[in-house]
């Protein structure tokens, strides 16, 4: 969950809107909404710390598969030759195209949703009904839409923020979904008024991170303070929705989705490393969090990327317990949804070293074996036992075995546990992929600079249900 977020200008030109089929639509009917939103304060923030014992362990597990050292086991199809097939029922997909929201469900034709040529960053909500998306530059505007293009709404805007007691140029910074709901966690930004008259594109990255946690009901445009500013820190949400971590000042807060804490602990951090940490993953039901935490030889020798430790970390009174792997994590890591394996890259000769090589730990049994010679980008497929990686080439990996080349392209995300999409760059057709290995190309409206653009300005969901209501 939680970067820095891309400063990226996309302009197509007509004949490029014409060739993907948008030919120019009359935009959706829209509301725009101009309450402003109640603040509602949450309960106050215990400061009774549990300190924890760090005691080393694992738990017992199945034995990790031993991976052949070979090359992947096929060559990639000529997409040319692949067939053409129908987007998958209950594809919901959102790009932009010059600053304008469209929304394309299925193969049918595009809609266009909003016409202000200044949004981007479209997500949408697990059931498909929200988007959510920032309009405007410095300061951005939070912005929430309907599907079928009714009821735009500017949820958090600068003038709101201000009026919850913020400084002038605070905007919204890492912000995210709560599973399965329209409500919207995030923290905010504030930005230095010189660098934004300066003109300079890393004026987000010079900004003051206000380590807050608010709350906003894209329903209701209500918002609620969970976390004031300088007590909470970057955060992640449970798969479930129920609960929230924050990792701030050498400690792991837990709270509810409303803000009572249910865990406040501290964190198996090298002194002086209070605020260095790489990531943070959640188990499926809420009781463990796995963290990578920097070793300090690694950060005293100065050396980059440093190495992490990997600690499974309870949320009752059970102190946390180290995984030992080796060699450690570098760089780039990605933990399976059901909190057992962990994929990272290692680089053996350190400081960015040219090739990293991909390891598959098992964090159950607290071994890690070399599984390629390169890793790039990772992505977990729901299964917990199937991953993507790579970044440009592109493979199909999984625990019980050597990896497969799948093609060219950009990975754009699984379509569900067994399916997956990605672009082939070399002649803009979006791809989908099946673990059995069969490969289609999908029929859609999407222009190709949407896709090159990645998240900033393409996303996607399955819906449950077909969506043809308003197509």
């Amino acid at each position: 969950m939680s970067g820095v977020l891309k400063s990226i200008i996309v302009i197509l030109s007509a004949a490029l809107l014409a060739a993907c089929g948008l030919t120019t639509p009359e935009p959706a009917s829209m509301t725009v909404a101009t309450r402003a939103p109640s603040l509602t304060p949450a309960g106050p923030i215990s400061t009774a710390a549990h300190v924890a014992t760090i005691t080393p362990g694992l738990a017992p597990a199945s034995p990790t598969p031993t991976f052949a050292e070979t090359e992947p086991t096929s060559e990639s199809t000529s997409t040319l030759a692949l067939p053409t097939s129908t987007a998958p029922e209950g594809l919901r997909m959102v790009y932009v195209v010059e600053g304008n929201l469209y929304l394309q469900n299925e193969s049918n034709p595009p809609r266009q949703l909003t016409d202000s040529g200044e949004d981007g960053y479209p997500i949408l909500s697990d059931d498909g009904e929200k988007i959510m998306f920032f309009r405007g530059d410095m300061p951005r505007d939070l912005y929430v839409i309907n599907a079928e293009g009714s009821q735009e709404q500017a949820l958090v805007t600068n003038e709101v923020l201000v009026g919850l007691g913020y400084g002038e140029l605070t905007e919204v910074h890492d912000h995210s979904w709560v599973p399965d709901t329209h409500r919207l966690l995030f923290n905010t930004l504030q930005l230095n008024a010189e660098d934004v008259k300066s003109g300079d594109p890393n004026s987000r990255n010079l900004a003051k991170v206000n380590r807050d946690l608010l709350l906003v009901d894209a329903d209701t445009g209500e918002i609620q303070s969970l976390v004031p500013p300088g007590k909470g820190g970057r955060f992640w949400v449970s798969p479930d929705g129920s609960r929230v971590a924050i990792v701030k000042q050498g400690e792991v807060l837990a709270i509810t989705i409303d803000g009572q804490v249910v865990h406040q602990g501290r964190v198996p951090f090298a002194p002086g490393l209070s605020d260095i940490i790489w990531d943070v993953f959640w188990t499926p039901d809420a009781a463990n969090l796995i963290l990578l935490v920097p070793t300090q030889e690694s950060l005293n020798d100065e050396m980059w990327p440093p190495t992490y430790t990997v600690w499974r970390y309870p949320l009752d009174e059970s102190p946390p317990i180290q995984v030992p792997l080796d060699p450690p994590p570098m760089d780039i890591a990605s933990v399976s949804p059901d909190g057992n394996w962990i994929i990272y890259s290692y680089y053996p000769e350190g400081r960015l070293s040219r090739q990293a090589p991909l390891y598959v730990g098992n964090l159950r049994q607290g071994h890690a074996e070399l599984y390629a010679p390169d890793a790039a980008i990772l992505h977990w497929s729901p299964d917990s036992t199937h991953f993507v990686y790579g970044y440009g080439q592109l493979f199909l990996g999984t625990v019980e075995g050597p990896p497969t080349l799948i093609d060219e392209g950009r990975f754009l995300g699984w379509v569900d546990a067994g399916r997956y999409l990605y672009f082939y760059t070399s002649n803009g057709a979006i791809m989908m992929g099946e673990l059995g290995g069969r490969i289609v190309s999908i029929s859609t409206g999407v222009p190709r600079n949407s896709l090159l653009s990645g998240p900033n300005w393409f996303t996607f969901i399955l819906m449950d249900r077909r969506v043809e209501e308003f197509d």
